[in-house]
């Protein structure tokens, strides 16, 4: 488990990035919640976003989910493929904005794949 930020509540700190963790395991790279800069906190762990492959979110408050859309966003830039699962309740209707959007979720789920 990589800790990529550990700040609580809803506003920016200069020297904590927003509630974030990462668990690794056979190369592939699983978030759990998406606080403000958990891309980049990525990035600076050396945890590749195209590995990306799951993202769960612990409950529906910005500090824990205000940069889901940028991270998912930013993997596929990253030319990922596949499908990144959003976990748990209430993210499918964030997934299903993503997708209308174009942003994120893999030429898979764009597609409408599931």
């Amino acid at each position: 488990m990589v800790l990529l930020g550990t700040a609580g509540g809803p506003r920016p700190r200069k020297g904590r990035s927003g509630s974030a963790q990462a668990i690794v395991s056979g190369g592939n790279v699983y978030v759990i919640d998406c606080g403000y800069g958990v891309a980049r906190q990525m990035v600076l762990a050396g945890l590749p976003l195209n590995k990306l492959r799951q993202i769960f979110i612990t409950h529906h408050h910005s500090d824990h989910d205000i940069d889901l859309g940028a991270l998912a966003g930013d993997a596929e830039h990253q030319q990922r493929d596949g499908i990144v699962d959003m976990h748990p309740g209430g993210t499918a209707d964030i997934q299903k904005m993503l997708i209308a959007r174009g942003l994120g979720l893999g030429k898979a789920a764009k597609a409408g794949a599931r």
